[in-house]
């Protein structure tokens, strides 16, 4: 009976879909390149700014999710006032899906991401 147990609890702690659950969770930095890789592909702001002026701040890490804020960066070759730095958009990373969700403003929630909802 003994064995048994063993041999249960040994399948049961190795079967996929509980091991995942033990696999570290996403880092503040592989969240950023999410976002960060995201925004390239889509080339999301790219009819008004260049990346180099767009700068990324991780806002919140909890258990479940890392929320990054953007905001503009004017500094060096970037226009605008270089004493502000207006929030661009937010975004939310889940951490054991890496699923990104985009902070929308006018339901105050954060939705799955769609590039063609975001553009600017």
């Amino acid at each position: 009976m003994r064995k048994i147990l063993v041999t249960l609890i040994v399948l049961l702690f190795s079967h996929p879909l509980i091991a995942k659950d033990r696999e570290a969770p996403l880092s503040e930095k592989q969240a950023l390149d999410i976002v960060i890789q995201k925004i390239k592909d889509d080339a999301l702001y790219s009819a008004w700014t260049k990346m180099e002026c767009l700068s990324f701040l991780t806002e919140e890490v909890s258990d479940s999710s890392i929320d990054i804020a953007i905001r503009e960066n004017h500094k060096d070759n970037c226009p605008g006032d270089p004493v502000t730095a207006p929030i661009v958009d937010r975004f939310r990373v889940l951490r054991l899906t890496k699923k990104l969700l985009w902070y929308n403003v006018i339901d105050d929630a954060y939705i799955d991401y769609n590039a063609k909802d975001i553009r600017r």
